[in-house]
C-alpha cells in the first residue's frame, strides 16, 4: 500500500495543500512514479509565492510506509509530452501557453485599481518598474498582469510573455543571471540554440535579440533589488539598454524596491508605479480569507460585518477611524505579507479579542463619557460651593459695612448733637452776660438821675 498523509501534530496550510496536490497527482498523471510524484509535490510546496515558511510545510508531508517500494508508477500510461491547456468555456486549447508564468497567489484582492494602471502603462510604456518593499505584493500584481494579458492575446498587443522569477537567495554570479535564465527559457520553447561552452555575455545577449526582434513580447523580471552589488545588476542594465535600442515592440516590466535609473535605458524613460498598502476593508477580507480559525464563506462575512460596518462603508471614512486604525494595524498595516502571516498565526484567544474590538472600543467610549459627565458634575458642585463661600462672604462683608456705617453714623450724630448743645451754652452765657450788663447800666443811670433830682 501506499499512504500520502502529512503529520498529525502538525498544521498544515491550505495553500500548501493545494500547491502539493496540484503537483503530486499532475505528476501522476503524467505517469511518473509515485515517490518522484511525491517528491515533485514538495518541492512544488517549497518554490510557492503564497506558502509562509515553504521549507517547514514541505517537511510535514509524509509517503508511508517509509521502507515502503514506492519507485511504482500509478498509472500505466504513455508518457504526455504536451499537456493540453484548457480555455474558461471548458474547450481544449491546442496552442500551449508558457509554462513560466506565475498564477497570483491564492486570495489575491483589493488590487483592481492597480492591476487597471499598470496594466495601461504597460501598454502604452516601454519600461515600467513597479516599486514597493518586500511584502507589499509587487510578485502577486505582477502575475496578475501576466496572467490578464496571456488570456486575452488575441486582442492585447503582446503575441508572448516571459517570467523571470527572482531567487530565493542572492544569486550566484555568473550562474544565475536574469539573462541566462531568459535564454535557458528561449532555448526550452526552441527559439534560440543552445549555449556553447564559454560563451561570452554578449553572445547570450546577441541571440536573445535575435529571437525576440521581429515579436511583441513582455520581459518580466521579478525582484531586481537581489542583484545589488554584483555584476549581474550591471550586466542586467546594459541588456535592457540594448532591447530598447535593438527592438521596437518588445516591453520590459520589472519589481524592485527602488528606482534603477535612466542612464543606462537610451532614450527610453522609467515609468514608476508605486504599489502601496491595502485600505481597511481589504485588509480584513485578506485576513479572513486565509485565518484558518473561519471554516465557511459566512464565517468570513460575519467577520467582515463586524470588524468593517461600524466603521463605515467609505474606505477613506474608515481609514481616519480610530478603531479601524488598531484593527489595520493589528492585522499588518494593509501589507498583503505581514497580513498572510498574522493570519496564520494568530492564536484562538487573540482572535476572539480581535472580534470583540468594537465592544471594547465601546465599553471605553461609554466610560470616557461616565467620566466626562462626573467631572461635569463635580465641576457644578464646586462652583455652587465656591459660589455659596463667595456669597457668604460678600454678606458678611456687608453686614461688617453696615455696621461700620452705623458706628460711624452714631459718632457723627453724637458729635453733632454736642456740638449743638455746646453752641446753644455758649449763646445762652453771651446772652446773661449782656442781660447783666445791660441791667447794671440800667441801675447806673438810675442813680445818676436821682443825683440830678436832689
Amino acid at each position: 500500500p501506499h499512504v500520502v498523509c502529512c503529520q498529525q501534530e502538525s498544521q498544515l496550510m491550505d495553500s500548501a495543500a493545494l500547491s502539493f496536490t496540484r503537483a503530486f497527482y499532475l505528476a501522476l498523471a503524467f505517469g511518473k512514479t509515485l515517490r518522484d510524484s511525491f517528491e515533485i509535490g514538495k518541492h512544488a510546496v517549497a518554490s510557492c509565492a503564497t506558502v509562509l515558511k515553504p521549507e517547514e510545510e514541505m517537511e510535514k508531508f509524509m509517503l508511508l510506509p517509509q521502507d515502503g517500494n514506492h519507485d511504482v508508477p500509478i498509472f500505466d500510461v504513455e508518457e504526455v509530452r504536451e499537456w493540453p491547456r484548457r480555455k474558461k468555456n471548458g474547450t481544449v486549447n491546442s496552442s500551449r501557453s508558457n509554462d513560466s508564468l506565475p498564477t497570483p497567489p491564492q486570495g489575491f484582492l483589493g488590487r483592481e485599481a492597480d492591476l487597471y494602471h499598470t496594466l495601461n502603462l504597460v501598454l502604452n510604456r516601454r519600461f515600467v518598474n513597479i516599486v514597493g518593499p518586500t511584502g507589499m505584493g509587487r510578485f502577486s500584481l505582477a502575475a496578475a498582469l501576466c496572467e490578464y494579458i496571456d488570456d486575452r492575446k488575441s486582442t492585447l498587443l503582446f503575441d508572448c510573455i516571459y517570467f523571470i522569477k527572482s531567487k530565493l537567495k542572492r544569486p550566484v554570479v555568473g550562474k544565475s543571471s536574469p539573462i541566462i535564465s531568459l535564454h535557458d527559457e528561449l532555448f526550452s520553447l526552441g527559439k534560440v540554440e543552445a549555449l556553447s561552452e564559454g560563451a561570452d555575455l554578449d553572445e547570450i545577449i546577441k541571440g536573445i535579440l535575435v529571437s525576440l526582434k521581429q515579436t511583441k513580447s513582455l520581459l518580466v523580471f521579478d525582484k531586481i533589488e537581489t542583484l545589488d552589488g554584483t555584476t549581474n545588476a550591471q550586466d542586467l542594465h546594459f541588456f535592457l539598454g540594448q532591447i530598447f535600442e535593438q527592438t521596437k515592440d518588445v516591453h520590459v516590466l520589472v519589481t524592485s524596491n527602488q528606482s534603477i535609473g535612466l542612464s543606462p535605458l537610451v532614450s527610453v524613460g522609467e515609468s514608476v508605479y508605486n504599489l502601496g498598502p491595502l485600505n481597511f476593508r481589504n485588509t480584513v477580507k485578506l485576513f479572513a480569507f486565509h485565518c484558518p480559525h473561519l471554516h465557511s464563506s459566512r464565517e468570513r462575512k460575519e467577520l467582515l460585518d463586524e470588524l468593517v460596518s461600524h466603521t463605515g462603508m467609505n474606505n477613506r471614512l474608515a481609514e481616519d477611524n480610530e478603531i479601524a486604525e488598531r484593527i489595520k494595524s493589528t492585522l499588518g498595516g494593509g501589507i498583503p505579507a505581514k497580513t498572510f502571516a498574522v493570519a496564520y498565526e494568530i492564536t484562538a484567544e487573540a482572535f476572539q479579542d480581535l472580534k470583540c474590538v468594537k465592544e471594547d472600543q465601546a465599553a471605553e467610549e461609554s466610560q470616557e463619557l461616565t467620566s466626562a459627565g462626573e467631572g461635569e458634575e463635580n465641576g457644578k458642585d464646586e462652583m455652587t460651593a465656591e459660589e455659596s463661600q463667595e456669597s457668604t462672604s460678600n454678606g458678611e462683608g456687608q453686614e461688617n459695612d453696615k455696621d461700620e456705617t452705623t458706628a460711624e453714623d452714631c459718632q457723627q450724630v453724637a458729635s453733632n448733637q454736642e456740638g449743638q448743645e455746646n453752641g446753644v451754652n455758649e449763646t445762652t452765657a453771651e446772652k446773661s452776660e449782656e442781660l447783666t450788663t445791660a441791667r447794671g447800666d440800667q441801675r447806673n443811670f438810675n442813680i445818676e438821675r436821682a443825683g440830678d433830682s436832689d
